[in-house]
């Protein structure tokens, strides 16, 4: 098992725009709790909703993708408050994932103790290391904000 001691090494991600992941870290918490496993979690306002949507339709399901952005915003706020609570009286760490578009940048900000939060940085920097073999759309923006920015300095 890794996550064994006090501070978890292995982290779950929960994709709050899914109506049941109130539900889902709810439960993991629950189950952990009793196995006396800390966890992490990050927790991610929005992916892939389209692509599920469409799945669900092409399988005859409901969507499982909550009706409204508010209620995303909503599950979102109510499992980071959870979660936060959670570690500040125990074991456990948490990520709030949230990317948007707003001033061009996409924002980021991870929680924790700065030993738990640092190896889950350096991963995400591995993967990102193909920053030049971004998107169009990601390159068009890191132009502009970087343009932004020097005209700020001089």
């Amino acid at each position: 098992m890794h996550n064994n001691g006090e501070n978890p090494i292995v982290f779950g991600t929960i994709q709050t725009y899914l109506k049941d992941a109130k539900e889902r870290l709810f439960l993991i918490t629950e189950v952990a709790d009793k196995m006396g496993v800390p966890m992490g979690f990050k927790l991610v306002r929005g992916a892939y909703m389209s692509t599920e949507t469409k799945l669900a339709e092409s399988l005859g399901y409901a969507s499982p993708i909550h009706n409204t952005i508010q209620d995303t915003h909503n599950c979102f706020n109510d499992c980071s408050s959870f979660l936060l609570e959670k570690i500040a009286n125990g074991p456990g760490s948490v990520v709030l994932a949230t990317p948007t578009i707003l001033n061009q940048v996409s924002k980021y900000m991870p929680f924790g103790p700065v030993e738990m939060v640092m190896p889950y940085l350096l991963r995400r920097a591995e993967e990102n290391r193909g920053l030049l073999a971004a998107s169009g759309f990601d390159r068009q923006l890191i132009r502009k904000e970087l343009g932004r920015r020097l005209k700020a300095v001089f």
